[in-house]
């Protein structure tokens, strides 16, 4: 597909700011424009996930009206385009929607996106926490916070070539609320951080990081036995659930308390990021192909579900079953050394027990779930191993995509060029 190019807008000009994480909204300084309703709004929003590319037409059509097409569905796309360029206004709409070879593009810069200014936030965030500028920091997390205002691309529903970036932002967003209570206890105000976290646990009670940060907070509050009590509780609820333990982070922290080391009281003690909690870029376009931006040397767990329990929904074609082994008690992974991927099938009823087997056997950089898994029978089945992969390997990443009947190895474990 061809970039389009968008001129630099003239002084004065104004640049629209294009909002997909929850409803989908276009702010002209700072007001609201009149995008129209549902049908134009996923036009715009299947728009978006091109980052100012074109979008193929069939590609548009597909994604806005999918079995309901109109009869002249060209000429209804294209009415669908002047409706949303009158809504932008008339010099706006026509420097930031653009017609390109093979289809339209939004050509809105991605610092004037909030899917674009989330990650930048954070970086920015993470530099003055670094510099020690906690205030500036704090704001920052803040700002970075207040931008999340649901699902991203909310009105595209239950789109698969989407479900990785979707995934990245979602933990992108996840890391601002902890690393935010984590710069408010740098900077004194730790009453903040203890009234925040308890509704951030309950909201993702898995993460470590913010059992971490409440123990810690109520330890400088002067109170030591809620601090173990909170950590006991998490280490309770983990063996209940997962039957694991926390990590080194939690245990050391657990020790330090009960030891009352004095450097806990040290305003710094509760920033050290680790650069890891931050995910990769992933484009949307990653999503459908399944890449692995990483090294040659990249472990990745590759997660399929059995070929008899995608159902006739998925209608996702899964590999051949030959040289692949349904995953049980003691023979759980067959690795493939040359590109260090090990395969786990798994079926609904024992998806939980296989993939933490998996998870527990060593460290993986990546875990490539298929697509498929989402249209099981199951619909937790999803939320269920990425849960597990985020508990026993808390850094890993998660890719996700379809099998289209070729080998995928070579796609999830070499960096794209």
């Amino acid at each position: 597909m061809t970039d389009v190019r968008t001129e630099p807008a003239e002084a004065g000009a104004s640049i629209p700011f294009c909002r997909i994480l929850g409803p989908t909204e276009v702010e002209i300084d700072g007001v609201p424009a009149n995008l129209g309703g549902p049908r134009t709004r996923q036009v715009l929003t299947v728009l978006s996930t091109g980052l100012g590319v074109p979008v193929p037409d069939d590609y548009l059509i597909d994604r806005v009206w999918r079995n309901e097409q109109p009869r002249n569905v060209v000429q209804a796309l294209r009415t669908m385009i002047n409706r949303l360029r009158t809504g932008l206004g008339a010099e706006t709409g026509h420097r930031y929607l653009q017609r390109g070879r093979g289809g339209y593009a939004l050509t809105v810069p991605l610092e004037q996106t909030d899917y674009g200014r989330l990650p930048a936030l954070i970086t920015r965030a993470q530099q003055q926490l670094a510099h020690g500028s906690s205030a500036v920091a704090v704001r920052d997390f803040e700002a970075a916070v207040e931008l999340w205002r649901g699902a991203p691309w909310e009105e595209l529903g239950d789109m698969p070539e989407l479900t990785g970036a979707r995934v990245r932002l979602g933990e992108l967003y996840e890391t601002a609320l902890e690393e935010l209570q984590a710069a408010r206890l740098v900077l004194g105000e730790t009453a903040a951080a203890i009234a925040a976290l308890p509704h951030a646990i309950e909201a993702a009670p898995y993460r470590e990081r913010r059992w971490e940060l409440l123990a810690l907070a109520l330890y400088r509050s002067g109170r030591q036995t809620e601090a173990l009590a909170a950590l006991h509780r998490f280490r309770q609820r983990l063996r209940a659930d997962t039957g694991t333990d926390p990590g080194p982070s939690l245990r050391t922290l657990e020790q330090r308390i009960l030891h009352q080391d004095p450097a806990l009281l040290a305003p710094d003690s509760a920033t050290a990021i680790d650069p890891r909690r931050i995910p990769p870029e992933t484009r949307p376009g990653d999503a459908a192909t399944g890449s692995v931006r990483e090294s040659p040397s990249t472990t990745v767990l590759r997660v399929e579900l059995h070929p008899d329990l995608v159902g006739d929904t998925g209608n996702l074609p899964l590999p051949a079953a030959s040289g692949y082994r349904k995953a049980n008690s003691d023979k759980v992974i067959q690795p493939t050394v040359e590109h260090q991927v090990d395969t786990c099938i798994i079926e609904d009823q024992d998806a939980a027990d296989i993939v933490r087997r998996s998870l527990r056997t060593k460290h993986y950089d990546a875990v490539f779930i298929s697509t498929a898994i989402q249209f099981s029978a199951d619909p937790r089945l999803l939320t269920t191993i990425v849960n597990l992969a985020h508990t026993l390997q808390p850094h890993c990443r998660f890719v996700f995509g379809e099998f289209d009947g070729s080998d995928p190895i070579e796609r999830t474990s070499r960096p794209t060029e």
